[in-house]
């Protein structure tokens, strides 16, 4: 009798290994499939294309008054109006359709309190998901200082052993075309592809000042960087 019950118990153990791993199988698809409740594309139609284009023009020419004035200034942006700027980029500028590779759609950007995310919806080679880059930035010793907190893929967090080739291939991709940037977003860019990716994602990546805002070739340098729910401020020092 013992025996018999061992053979059925035997006899099921292959079905429960297949059912757990068709459950963790489903899991996992479920989880890359995850739409994260703050990712929230902001779409920009026809007829609010030149508000949002007023708006951009508007904030460049705040922030070169500010720095004309030559005295400390506070600088905020929202997330959302960000996320609309990067929506009708082709729009605005067409050469910044280049800033984000075509198989990458629906950018946006979010301010989480201390975070900075970079999201968009992955569709590339049948695989689809919202692919997000979460960064801490703060000042230390004058500096700019960049990290990288973590990337996920839907409710995936992606272990830092798999990241660095594919942040290389990112930071260094043929689609993102440093000349057609603006010199403020090229130097960033360039200064990524002088470090390693392995570097960002360990130690960070400085940005030392004096930086140059070009309208005017005046030197600055960021004081504080605060980030709350859905906005971001910079305290800025003309120099």
């Amino acid at each position: 009798m013992k025996r018999s019950k061992r053979r059925r118990w035997l006899r099921a153990v292959p079905w429960g290994i297949a059912l757990a791993g068709s459950v963790m199988l489903l899991g996992g698809w479920l989880a890359l499939r995850h739409v994260p409740s703050w990712y929230r594309p902001v779409p920009v139609p026809e007829q609010e294309l030149q508000r949002v284009r007023d708006s951009l023009a508007e904030a460049f020419r705040d922030v070169s008054d500010l720095m004309v004035a030559a005295e400390p200034f506070e600088f905020t942006l929202q997330d959302a109006t960000v996320s609309e700027w990067i929506t009708a980029r082709g729009q605005i500028w067409p050469d910044s359709e280049a800033w984000v590779p075509p198989w990458l759609r629906d950018p946006v950007v979010v301010f989480a309190p201390g975070t900075i995310i970079l999201a968009a919806h992955l569709d590339r080679d049948g695989w689809e998901s919202i692919v997000a880059v979460h960064l801490a930035v703060t000042i230390e010793q004058g500096d700019v200082l960049v990290r990288l907190e973590r990337v996920t893929c839907g409710a995936l967090t992606i272990p830092w052993s798999l990241l660095d080739e594919p942040l290389d291939r990112l930071i260094h991709s043929e689609h993102l075309d440093v000349q057609a940037m603006p010199d403020e977003l090229a130097s960033v860019v360039r200064k990524l592809r002088r470090a390693e990716a392995a570097r960002l994602v360990t130690s960070g990546v400085r940005f030392r000042p004096p930086f140059i805002w070009k309208n005017g070739d005046r030197p600055y340098r960021i004081r504080e960087v605060l980030i709350g729910d859905g906005w971001l401020m910079l305290r800025i020092d003309p120099l």
